[in-house]
């Protein structure tokens, strides 16, 4: 199959999340310089206000007994930046997120966040402790109602309805996978919005997260991370679902 071409009309994504989190502590001058920030409001023109965010920083200090880990705070900032579609932007000295709660193709995700990243990582050198992005698919009544045969048998396994009637409050499962130096944990299962109250609606969620928690270096390496996870993901939705699914998100 060539997951290039898969393009549904009709998605069950409700939300994609893409993150950066870094050893470095960046300079709010940098983080929010003026190049950076009129970058960012291309994509995300509403702007929030800055939040006051303590950071945990491990310095590393030499000395004639040896070397040796300190553990410190640094007091940062936090930003958030929005688009009228809900989806957002959040800037800090040690993260950076990418969260789209209105998915229309990577393609499309990668514009709204790639030229900001290169802006700041042409300012600064920066090494990313984890690198992630995650695909959250979910069926509800209101959407692309959950059918055991749009699921293949065991991905589709906790596809109850009568659970709905028997006080369930919730019920997941997760696989976990590795993909070269990265980890994809796949969630799937009853979700429940209302959670700890018990389950008022049938909900199923099919929840992929891949990462990598070593040391990443410079904009290729990250990039290459991402979109490793990405097409990961697609390869894993598809072998998830079956064709009767894909027919419904195929008509619209």
């Amino acid at each position: 199959m060539n997951y290039d071409e898969i393009c549904y009309k009709r998605s069950c994504l409700s939300q994609v999340i893409i993150r950066f989190d870094f050893l470095e502590f960046i300079d709010v001058a940098v983080l929010f310089g003026s190049d950076v920030e009129k970058e960012v409001l291309k994509s995300f023109p509403k702007k929030g206000m800055q939040q006051l965010i303590r950071f945990q920083t491990m310095n590393v200090i030499a000395d004639p007994k040896g070397t040796r880990a300190e553990q410190t705070t640094r007091d940062g900032v936090q930003q958030e930046f929005s688009d009228p579609l809900g989806n957002k932007l959040i800037l800090a000295n040690k993260f950076f997120i990418l969260e789209i709660n209105l998915y229309t193709k990577y393609e499309d995700v990668l514009q709204m966040f790639v030229p900001i990243l290169k802006i700041l990582l042409g300012k600064v050198q920066l090494t990313s402790m984890r690198t992630g992005i995650r695909y959250v698919n979910f069926f509800s009544e209101e959407g692309i109602k959950p059918q055991k045969n749009f699921f293949t048998t065991s991905v589709g396994a906790l596809l109850d309805t009568k659970q709905v009637e028997n006080n369930c409050i919730r019920s997941m499962a997760m696989n976990e996978y590795v993909v070269d130096d990265m980890h994809l944990n796949f969630r799937f299962g009853m979700y429940n919005p209302q959670y700890p109250q018990t389950m008022k609606k049938l909900n199923y969620v099919l929840d992929y997260d891949c990462f990598c928690d070593e040391a990443v270096v410079g904009f290729d390496a990250m990039m290459g991370h991402i979109q490793k996870g990405h097409d990961s993901i697609q390869k894993m939705f598809e072998s998830s679902i079956t064709e009767q699914l894909r027919k419904v998100m195929n008509n619209g």
